[in-house]
């Protein structure tokens, strides 16, 4: 008898489980698939309303911290005022120590002339400082007269101003704005005329029945001689003008190209704009007014418009409104769209505290 041989033959895989094979794979890619674009969406949204947060912590960290020094004073509250910085521009007169604009208002569109444009339907702000720079004490004074030219101050060497920045001057008696003429390690110098802006005078007094003097005013029937004594206080005046604007550099298809920009005299006869905040869309501002005492009136905030003295406003309510650039939420009809967020801020003045005796 012969051996057999016998062979195994070897065959392919059927066209049937090919088809079976790219269904299953299909269907686990899919499966895949989908739930990558499902965690991405996820995580788009998690990391869109972050950054939401973190952008509302720094914008109300930003603002509380520029409109808590508004009013603020190197010396006490309240005193006359003589400014002989010859401008009439809302960085150079800090009489009120804060101003605001609704969204109705033409005055704060003016501000911003020539700069970066406000948003239509925001509020925005105005807030001046004595004391949210840094300050330095005089080490001697000159005499003025009401026919002097310059004042010299020495200061010690730690005073920071610059020739340009415009500085204020105290004591508990009255006080005083100027520009800085010239400044060396140790003396800082007002003196008349020169220009971005100059000074009118360097007559650094006014009547005690005056509040405050402007250069249209200032003249021989409204100044008297003053001098300031050595310890008084020295330092830099800071303006700005907050509000909502476009941003520096906007981006095609994006849902929000607004930011929280600031307006600030660098130096010269004119201010300048930054961003300080992408994505900041509304700012909307209520105030409280006080009595004479810095005591609430009511307890109601009301808007701009219903305020007839500045001086007397002693803390703001702002409410920010962000918005993501994506559309990371749904609104009420199913569609993808923008998410935002509203930040209420309450932000009391702290120059503008309640008078309190001693020992209460």
């Amino acid at each position: 008898m012969g051996l057999r041989v016998y062979r195994r033959t070897q065959r392919g895989a059927s066209l049937v489980e090919i088809m079976v094979a790219l269904v299953l794979g299909l269907a686990v890619l899919a499966g895949a698939f989908s739930s990558f674009v499902s965690n991405r969406a996820a995580f788009r949204q998690i990391e869109g309303m972050a950054r939401l947060q973190e952008t509302a912590h720094v914008a109300t960290s930003l603002l509380e911290s520029d409109i808590r020094q508004a009013g603020g004073s190197l010396c006490r509250r309240n005193l006359p005022l003589t400014n002989v910085v010859n401008s009439d521009a809302w960085w150079a007169q800090p009489a009120t120590g804060i101003e605001g604009f609704d969204e109705a208002s033409t005055d704060n569109r003016a501000i911003r002339s020539g700069s970066a444009d406000g948003q239509a339907g925001t509020d925005s702000i105005t807030v001046w400082s004595a004391n949210a720079l840094p300050r330095t004490q005089v080490t001697s004074v000159p005499t003025n007269t009401t026919d002097s030219t310059s004042n010299t101050f020495g200061v010690d060497t730690s005073a920071r101003l610059t020739a340009g920045d415009l500085a204020v001057i105290c004591d508990y008696n009255r006080a005083a704005i100027f520009q800085v003429s010239s400044k060396t390690a140790q003396q800082i110098t007002s003196s008349v005329g020169g220009s971005n802006p100059g000074n009118c005078s360097a007559v650094l007094g006014a009547k005690v029945s005056t509040d405050s003097l402007r250069c249209s005013t200032l003249n021989a029937g409204t100044r008297d001689a003053y001098t300031f004594g050595t310890g008084v206080e020295l330092g830099q005046l800071s303006a700005h003008h907050w509000y909502i604007g476009p941003k520096s550099s906007s981006v095609v298809g994006s849902l929000n190209n607004l930011a929280l920009r600031r307006m600030s005299r660098i130096n010269g006869n004119s201010a300048t704009s930054e961003e300080i905040l992408e994505n900041v869309s509304d700012m909307q501002i209520t105030y409280l007014v006080g009595d004479a005492s810095g005591y609430p009136n009511t307890g109601t905030y009301v808007a701009a418009t219903d305020i007839g003295d500045w001086a007397r406003v002693i803390a703001v309510r702002i409410v920010l409104t962000i918005g993501s650039t994506e559309a990371i939420a749904v609104d009420e009809s199913g569609n993808s769209s923008a998410a935002g967020i509203r930040v209420p801020l309450y932000v009391t003045l702290r120059a503008r505290l309640p008078n309190r005796a001693i020992g209460q």
